[in-house]
């Protein structure tokens, strides 16, 4: 008697963008290293990674973000208007 083998899924990819799904489905899926996926209103978002120059502005960016961030938290300050954008701290 013959055994029956389930074929392997393959994993989600660029090619699968589009795809409609639901939570259950995106969150049990394999998927491609190296891309970015989302589920949006029920359709498969896939991005390709950013740029390496896209890469170093956004980490640098976000190092400055932290950076200030701390600095305030260790002045426990609530609030601050820089440069004509106010911004508001977690906490009150």
């Amino acid at each position: 008697m013959a055994t029956i083998v389930p074929e392997a899924t393959k994993p989600l990819g660029p090619g699968d963008a589009g795809t409609p799904m639901t939570m259950d489905e995106f969150e049990q899926a394999e998927y491609e290293l190296g891309y970015r996926y989302e589920l949006i209103n029920g359709v498969l978002i896939v991005n390709p990674p950013p740029l390496e120059e896209e890469r170093d502005a956004n980490q640098l960016l976000g190092h400055l973000l932290i950076s200030r961030i701390q600095f305030l938290d260790g002045l426990n300050v609530i609030g601050l208007v820089e440069a004509g954008i106010s911004w508001r701290h977690g906490y009150s």
